[in-house]
């Protein structure tokens, strides 16, 4: 839901505004409030969510949100020495590679056994679209770590998860 991805577009803006003292326009905090209104108006279907689905909600809210702050906070860091942008984006990517093909291969077809070939081929495919989702992901991440070290958190991430929820 709307919800789910407006954790990294709220939280990072109120960081921007507390801690790293960008401004605070009528422009933003109206765009701000548009964003509330869209939680609010997409999640009204009246359906009722158990506490499990409204604690993990609130926690993929919370942990994009975070993400988000972090990517910013690694962006501007000055103090620490810190590996690049492309290499964090690189390191991730070889991680999320090895974590979905892991959990690709562990998942059993509980279909019938399937000719060697077909399976050959599955697998394949498979590898092939984890690579390229992770070449895809790794760029479009970069771009949004380069948009971090010169753009307000205030601007970036309403920007960039508004954008992708269009999308």
């Amino acid at each position: 839901t709307v919800f789910l991805m407006s954790g990294g577009m709220i939280l990072p803006y109120i960081y921007g505004v507390i801690y790293l003292k960008e401004p605070f326009g009528i422009l933003r905090f109206a765009a701000l409030i548009l964003i509330f209104l869209g939680v609010i108006l997409s999640n009204g279907s009246g359906g009722k969510a158990s506490k499990k689905q409204l604690f993990m909600c609130i926690a993929v809210f919370i942990l994009n949100g975070f993400v988000s702050i972090i990517s910013k906070m690694h962006q501007i860091e000055t103090v620490h020495s810190t590996v690049t942008a492309a290499e964090y984006v690189m390191l991730g990517g070889i991680f999320k590679f090895i974590f979905c093909g892991i959990l690709f291969f562990s998942v059993k077809d509980k279909s019938e056994e399937k000719k060697t070939s077909d399976k050959k081929n599955i697998v394949l495919k498979a590898v092939s679209l984890i690579a390229l989702a992770a070449v895809c992901d790794g760029v479009s991440y970069l771009l949004q770590l380069y948009g971090a070290s010169n753009l307000p958190a205030t601007v970036l991430y309403p920007f960039i998860t508004g954008g992708g929820i269009v999308f």
